[in-house]
């Protein structure tokens, strides 16, 4: 007998590029086939909202890894349109970087449980464009805290 279970329907970003507002950036740990493994996860906050006026928010995790070839190094350049030194590397903060505005490039991307909206690129603002302010209804997720409580579009990915 087939399970015939609806997969989740949510509203989506439009593909394409984004003005974006990073409002968040956390080490979180997950299970995996080989064991746990962490990753640095960047919550954006897009210029675009909802039909019902509420932002969009979209989050991307990313391995620590300094290898040039690691999607974090190569996202990290994009946006800063240059390579970050060694030098630079040892002193690097990425919770210096809330705040900060790129413009981001969605895509969507289907899997088992729905279509979801990813971040493929993120690149330099354009000097010439005008930052999204954020909305402030962004919770920051807090490693360890367990009063605080993740956003659905956290929780509810595969």
């Amino acid at each position: 007998m087939p399970l015939n279970i609806p997969k989740p329907v949510y509203e989506l970003p439009n593909a394409g590029r984004h003005m974006a507002t990073l409002v968040d950036v956390y080490d979180e740990e997950k299970d995996g086939m080989k064991g746990k493994y962490h990753v640095f996860t960047f919550a954006w906050e897009l210029g675009t909202k909802r039909k019902n006026g509420e932002p969009f928010w979209i989050r991307a995790s990313y391995g620590p890894s300094r290898s040039p070839k690691s999607n974090l190094v190569k996202m990290l350049t994009g946006w800063m349109e240059r390579t970050l030194t060694s030098e630079e590397f040892d002193t690097f903060n990425v919770e210096d970087l809330v705040g900060k505005a790129a413009e981001v490039v969605v895509v969507h991307k289907e899997s088992a449980s729905g279509i979801w909206a990813n971040i493929s690129t993120v690149l330099a603002f354009p000097a010439d464009r005008t930052a999204p302010k954020p909305s402030g209804e962004y919770r920051r997720k807090v490693a360890n805290d367990p009063n605080l409580e993740s956003p659905a579009w956290v929780t509810d990915r595969d």
